[in-house]
């Protein structure tokens, strides 16, 4: 029975785990088959072994398992027997070999717990350069990415060899920065296939003193293993102070998540994801919903922004999606993104997974295709870097590698490394006004080098327009935080790199504080169509001297029309309100110095302008603004005026008195105008 055993043994890898098979028929019955199997094992060293043996019309199964990923038990009360977790039998009555065997496999595929593999820790898809790359090119990306290998493909793709950071020193020590990297490359390549399991990828890396390990396809690079990849994932989530490198995590199941699509999320936004996975399913594609939605998820807090990545082709994917919605597309292949407008105008935000490079701070970044997790990686906060997988069978499950749920519980905001606000320094207004909106506060090692930062001058160094859009974005936020935003600013150092003269006075704050008070019903009135974000910039800008405050506007590039609504605001404003104070003008003056000034400068009047000022406003846009005459251009041209700009003067004149209740009905306003049109004829006949 041994010999026979031992011929046909042969090994199935089931979901990651080596799972030995030993097939046998007998004549006679054979007493003691199940210590034949165990000794098979010990010889052979087999962590799990099933041994199936026919005899006399009958198939004794014996199972053993030194690994907690597989339950002897479990599978073998399943056929009639038991046993304990890491033995047992099993007797079939009426099975052939074949049938027994098939029976047990499909059982294994059941009850196997997954063994974590190559496939699940690696990151991919892999950055790789070819052979023929120079030396000097080679150090320059690796330079740029921070890695200390790079493995080295030919022209098909196929991996051939590796090179490391060390041997890229030493060629260039040697001046040889323009040969290729196939002459330096280490050729005795170890890899594995994303099956292999982490006990094996452990063994290879302990018996080779190597540091990271290929994960190939038929010979093309799918990803890579490292040393950190493999200690975190066999030691836990905490260990180096990291997370689980699948990214799931242990705070909320899938069904959780679902649960909270369908309790927060309108029932046409529902809708919207399921097709997006049943699409992204059809496809091939993962896909994963992304940023500011997935925090305000798990925060409770309203977000209907739908942010999609893909780990392949966006666009593509996006195109397919306005296909099945009945949407149009915009894609910036650039970038590798893409947006889908639906019918009813709500937007997709379609991204192909991707990673970033800074040449030097403060710059735009260099775009490449990456993977879900690099793409996290690039974004500002941790808070910000969870995704939940909407493909298949994956839908709602949360991935979170580094952290965002623990601080969304501490309610810290946390950068995901040290270079982040050296890189893009915008990310310190944003980190600001996420402190402001949620009540968190920047976690103490983020807040330090958000000041050195500061310190070291890098947000000067910044696209204007950049900084234009974060502060839009503050003063977009309801009131009173973006005051709140302000002082915080002032309290990082960062308020003066706007401009050297912004400080928070007392007078800043009351401002501030009559446009929290008033501007609600500011809007109500006026209409909530508006720029609301005007009143708060206003209010920081006031104490600027107004020439100062208009370059900065245009320093700042805001369009043309915002740049003169802010102006109005801090020229004309004050001057209408100067008038208000003082004096007890006529609705006709009243009139003429607000028909010039756009409502949001009308919104700033009301909030800034004490009581008299807030009434004036009120009468005006409910009652004297709409106010006309009666008449008309073609009753002046009946009166034999020809068409020239006379007309508007004389309307005009017309509609003061009308305002002002000098006059009333059209014979009054007639008489009116056939004395103005006869002083005007006999002007232009003298």
């Amino acid at each position: 029975l041994m010999k026979r055993l031992f011929a046909s043994l042969e090994h199935r890898r089931i979901r990651g785990i080596m799972v030995a098979i030993a097939k046998a028929e007998m004549d006679d019955y054979v007493e003691g088959a199940s210590l034949v199997a165990a000794k098979l094992a010990d010889l052979e060293n087999l962590e799990v072994l099933f041994s199936l043996v026919e005899m006399q019309g009958r198939v004794l199964v014996v199972g053993l398992s030194r690994l907690r990923q597989l339950d002897v038990d479990e599978v073998l009360s399943e056929l009639g027997g038991g046993g304990h977790a890491k033995a047992g039998s099993a007797i079939l009555k009426g099975y052939t070999l074949k049938r027994a065997e098939n029976r047990l496999l499909q059982l294994l595929l059941e009850k196997v717990r997954p063994l974590v593999t190559a496939g699940d820790i690696m990151s991919g898809p892999v950055r790789t350069i070819e052979e023929e790359t120079p030396i000097i090119e080679a150090s320059r990306r690796m330079e740029r990415t921070g890695h200390t290998a790079f493995p080295v493909v030919d022209q098909s793709g196929t991996l051939v060899g590796i090179i490391s950071r060390k041997d890229l020193d030493k060629a260039g020590h040697h001046g040889l920065g323009h040969a290729p990297v196939k002459g330096f490359m280490s050729r005795n390549l170890i890899s594995v296939d994303a099956d292999t399991s982490l006990q094996e990828i452990q063994a290879l890396m302990t018996e080779n003193a190597i540091g990271r390990v290929p994960v190939v396809k038929e010979g093309k690079p799918l990803g890579i293993v490292t040393r950190k990849d493999l200690i975190r994932a066999l030691h836990g989530s905490e260990y180096l102070h990291g997370f689980p490198s699948s990214g799931k995590v242990p705070g909320y199941s899938r069904s959780e998540i679902v649960e909270m699509i369908k309790s927060s999320l309108p029932g046409d936004v529902q809708s919207l994801l399921r097709v997006i996975s049943r699409v992204s399913e059809r496809g091939g594609y993962n896909v994963f919903l992304v940023g500011g939605v997935v925090r305000d998820l798990l925060l409770s807090f309203p977000n209907l922004d739908l942010d999609i990545v893909v780990e392949g082709e966006g666009i593509e994917l996006a195109r397919l999606l306005a296909r099945e919605l009945k949407g149009r597309m915009r894609s910036h292949r650039k970038f590798g993104t893409a947006v889908v407008i639906l019918p009813n105008g709500r937007r997709i935000d379609v991204a192909t997974a991707r990673t970033e490079f800074y040449e030097h701070p403060a710059a735009l970044p260099t775009v490449e295709v990456s993977s879900i997790r690099q793409d996290l990686f690039r974004r500002d906060f941790t808070i910000n870097a969870m995704a939940i997988a909407l493909s298949g069978d994956h839908f709602g499950e949360l991935l979170d590698y580094f952290g965002g749920l623990r601080d969304l519980e501490r309610r810290h905001i946390r950068i995901l490394h040290n270079l982040s606000f050296v890189e893009d320094p915008t990310r310190i207004f944003r980190a600001v006004r996420f402190e402001q909106r949620y009540g968190f506060k920047m976690e103490r090692q983020t807040e330090m080098l958000a000041r050195r930062a500061v310190e070291m001058e890098i947000v000067g160094k910044l696209t204007n327009a950049r900084v234009r859009d974060e502060l839009v974005d503050i003063f977009s936020e309801p009131d009173p935080l973006p005051l709140r935003a302000v002082e915080r600013l002032q309290n990082l150092g960062a308020l003066r790199t706007l401009h050297p003269l912004l400080e928070v006075s007392e007078d800043m704050r009351e401002r501030f504080a009559q446009v929290h008070r008033h501007i609600r019903k500011a809007w109500e009135l006026l209409g909530d169509d508006l720029k609301a974000w005007i009143p708060g910039m206003v209010a920081m800008l006031a104490e600027l001297p107004a020439p100062e405050a208009a370059k900065w506007c245009r320093l700042m590039r805001f369009k043309r029309e915002d740049t003169e609504k802010i102006i109005s605001c801090l020229e004309e404003v004050p001057r209408v309100i100067e008038v208000l104070k003082y004096k007890k003008p006529p609705p006709s003056v009243i009139v003429g110095l607000l028909d010039p000034l756009k409502r949001e400068a009308l919104a700033y009047l009301y909030t800034m302008g004490g009581e008299r000022a807030r009434k004036t406003v009120r009468i005006y846009v409910e009652t004297w603004h709409n106010l006309e005459p009666e008449i008309s251009g073609e009753d002046l041209k009946k009166m034999g005026l020809r068409p020239s700009r006379v007309y508007g003067e004389i309307l005009s004149r017309v509609r003061a008195d009308v305002l002002d209740g000098k006059i009333k009905g059209k014979e009054e306003e007639l008489e009116l105008a056939r004395r103005l049109v006869e002083q005007k004829m006999g002007a232009s006949r003298e």
